[in-house]
């Protein structure tokens, strides 16, 4: 897993997480497995607008998204409080470590 890059300056309250591309199709696992570990996250973004159904019914024309469909498919986002201290973050990076332990070693 890596985190998305972010620039300085910026204050992200959602982090996308990149899944390796051996394990793209473990994705939604991968995240429900972090949810059990406690982790606050969002399996799938879901505000793609030209996946929304009134923007089909009124056919709408949407810019191309395929980089926003590209990381719907490869990422998830885990949710950040800027109330975060050191447990939460250990919280954080043990679960990330025992979730990338448990799928290297299969």
């Amino acid at each position: 897993f890596r985190p998305a890059e972010f620039y300085p300056g910026t204050s992200p309250f959602l982090l996308p997480i990149i899944v390796n591309d051996q394990f793209i199709n473990k994705k939604k696992l991968i995240a429900e497995m972090l949810i059990k570990e406690g982790i606050n996250l969002s399996p799938e973004y879901n505000c793609i607008i030209s996946d929304w159904k009134i923007v089909k019914k009124l056919r709408i024309k949407v810019v191309k998204d395929n980089n926003a469909k590209s990381m719907k498919k490869r990422s998830f986002n885990l949710f950040l409080n800027e109330n975060y201290g050191r447990e939460e973050v250990r919280d954080i990076v043990l679960a990330f470590k025992k979730i990338s332990n448990y799928f290297y070693g299969l």
